[in-house]
């Protein structure tokens, strides 16, 4: 247990600031605070982004948007340790604060820390591990920390921001494009894109604290030049499949047979990701996942399509649907009121092209 007691006359309070890592879960960074004392050599840092996948129901948690992130404590020296040999840069920004304030912001860890509260609901864009941090920040300083530009637009939406921290042809930038919806697309403030570790540190230089700089010190204790990971552009991943699509849909052409396949095909897996995306909307408590315009082309009925098989005029009528859902989609993007992933477009064209081909099929 950390000794809180009033001999502290020398706490140092620091925002640390990790780069993006190789998995999924670290692309986006990290951000922690770092406490110091002097008079007892006291050098610890409290983290508010640890989880547990032993947890009970775990998974399910996690799609039902009630995931219990915990703040954790951890000896600074390991903490940077192992940002630094996955091969993440860090940064270290040292607050100027008074010892008071200080001390309060360290009783505030530790009574946060304690088991009966350290658990709390995550929520990737309004409570993780740098939004958590910035607000207790502005909690403890009582009107003292101040962002100037906090209310100003960062030209960049929710989903522009994440977009930023992922390679273009990922699975995993294209899947949690998929799921996101049209309420990501809206511009954000310079105090809402602090939800990403980079940006509150941005925001935290141009910060005062009572009318002067709120930093004493920025510095890198690992320096991103050398450190930081290139992101790539990954071979096999939502392009490379929508040409594959696109490869099967015209070979397929010249055989009804294969053609009905093919079609009914793409109409069950796009009536699969219908349903996930449905069950995302109406039966989580994820707030980002409503109103996704990608359901207008993912209809969920369409994996009842292979039941239909040998009903013209359903068959006609879904092609109809298909065809009507990739061009109001078109629509939405054009006009801005939500962005979709650039490897949509293959897969669209691979769609699209079998709808085509069943209705000259069908006439």
């Amino acid at each position: 247990m950390t000794d809180v007691g009033t001999n502290t006359p020398k706490l140092q309070v620091s925002l640390i600031t990790c780069g993006p890592g190789a998995e999924l879960y670290a692309k986006f960074g990290h951000s922690a605070l770092r406490i110091q004392d002097e008079s007892t050599g006291l050098d610890v840092i409290y983290n508010y982004g640890l989880f547990d996948f032993n947890a009970p129901n775990f998974y399910l948690n996690f799609a039902k948007g009630k995931l219990r992130y915990f703040l954790g404590k951890h000896e600074t020296s390991g903490f940077i340790q192992a940002f630094t040999q996955e091969g993440r840069w860090v940064r270290e920004q040292v607050l100027d604060i008074d010892q008071a304030t200080s001390y309060k912001l360290l009783q505030r860890l530790e009574q946060n820390y304690r088991p009966e509260n350290r658990f709390y609901l995550y929520d990737f864009f309004y409570a993780n591990c740098a939004t958590k941090i910035r607000d207790l920040l502005l909690d403890v300083s009582q009107g003292a920390l101040v962002y100037p530009y906090a209310q100003e637009h960062s030209k960049k939406s929710y989903r522009e921001l994440i977009e930023e921290n992922l390679p273009l042809n990922s699975w995993g930038g294209w899947g949690i494009d998929l799921a996101l919806g049209s309420m990501i697309d809206q511009p954000t403030s310079n105090f809402q894109a602090q939800f990403l570790p980079e940006y509150a540190a941005q925001q935290l230089s141009t910060a005062l604290w009572n009318d002067r700089s709120a930093l004493r010190q920025d510095r890198y204790l690992a320096e991103p030049e050398l450190t930081s990971p290139t992101p790539g552009i990954n071979l096999w991943g939502p392009f490379t499949l929508g040409l594959l699509l696109i490869l099967i849909v015209w070979f397929t052409r010249t055989k009804m047979t294969s053609q009905r396949f093919t079609c009914g095909l793409l109409h069950t897996l796009s009536g699969a990701v219908g349903v996930v995306l449905m069950l995302l909307w109406a039966a989580t408590d994820h707030q980002t996942t409503a109103w996704n315009a990608h359901l207008f082309w993912a209809q969920p009925w369409l994996v009842f399509s292979p039941f239909w098989i040998n009903k013209k005029r359903v068959q006609r009528t879904l092609n109809i649907l298909v065809l009507l859902g990739i061009s109001i989609c078109l629509v939405i993007w054009v006009l801005g009121i939500q962005s979709f992933h650039w490897m949509m477009l293959p897969i669209w064209c691979a769609l699209g092209m079998s709808q085509i081909l069943m209705l000259k099929s069908n006439p």
